[in-house]
């Protein structure tokens, strides 16, 4: 009972450090525009994310080393991108197509930010559905796998750092999603270790109720109302309503 508790805590750590990390790259990484910086001509720090650019770091590309034929800024101070749709130049965030021939290898991290949030959902939903509901047949390969393509694929996130967008700008910095990012990477691996390292708990929810009962290497499930009787060795039979006052979980073999 003691072990069997200490599994459920375990398990409910890992479902929060495994809803956090992916929280954390969904939010900081693939919304947010300050995944890396790098410095700008006049020495001012410019920020960028995977899928979007600060304004600032726009105009930063457009005056730049990258000339945004699709975006035009009108006296510094108002952007229309290639939609049509105008925003100010002071504006935070601003969705970014990059184009092939900027970087390829940020289309790369794109695609991995996107596979390591698959896996830790994945493995989130793995383990809650163990937990709460019914042992699932190869769980633990499954969890492990997804959590290790979480692993794998966060990582090659920071292929951005190689980018011709920071070897352009003389090298980038690491900035607030890339630090969230690594943060998720710690959860997933806490999350892994405490999967493989404790013991797996019974579900609490819709697996409880069933007993197993063993005689001569057969098994059979009893449910708490039902009471097992016997005419012969090594056979069981269940007839209902006769538990009566038999003690809880025991069986009487005639």
């Amino acid at each position: 009972m003691v072990e069997d508790k200490f599994g459920v805590i375990c398990r409910l750590v890992l479902l929060a450090a495994t809803g956090a990390a992916v929280a954390f790259q969904v939010i900081f990484v693939m919304l947010d525009c300050r995944f890396v910086s790098f410095s700008s001509d006049d020495n001012s720090e410019r920020e960028f994310g995977l899928f979007k650019l600060q304004s600032s770091t726009l105009q930063d590309f457009q005056n730049a080393t990258f000339n945004l034929n699709a975006t035009n800024f009108n006296n510094d101070t108002t952007a229309q991108d290639a939609s049509g749709a105008t925003f100010s130049a002071s504006q935070d965030c601003v969705d970014y197509a990059w184009r092939s021939e900027e970087s390829t290898k940020i289309r790369v991290a794109q695609a991995c930010i996107l596979l390591a949030i698959v896996g830790g959902g994945v493995g989130f939903l793995l383990v809650f559905f163990e937990t709460c509901c019914l042992r699932v047949k190869c769980a633990r390969i499954l969890e492990t796998l997804s959590y290790g393509m979480a692993i794998l694929c966060s990582g090659l996130v920071f292929l951005v750092l190689d980018s011709q967008v920071c070897s352009e700008n003389g090298g980038c910095n690491l900035s607030k999603g890339a630090i969230f990012n690594i943060a998720a990477m710690v959860l997933y691996g806490i999350a892994v270790t405490i999967m493989v390292c404790t013991p797996k708990p019974k579900p609490f929810c819709c697996g409880a109720k069933g007993k197993t009962v063993e005689r001569d290497d057969a098994a059979m499930s009893v449910g708490d109302n039902l009471s097992p009787t016997s005419s012969q060795p090594g056979t069981l039979q269940v007839e209902e309503g006769a538990w009566g006052a038999m003690p809880h979980g025991r069986t009487q073999y005639e």
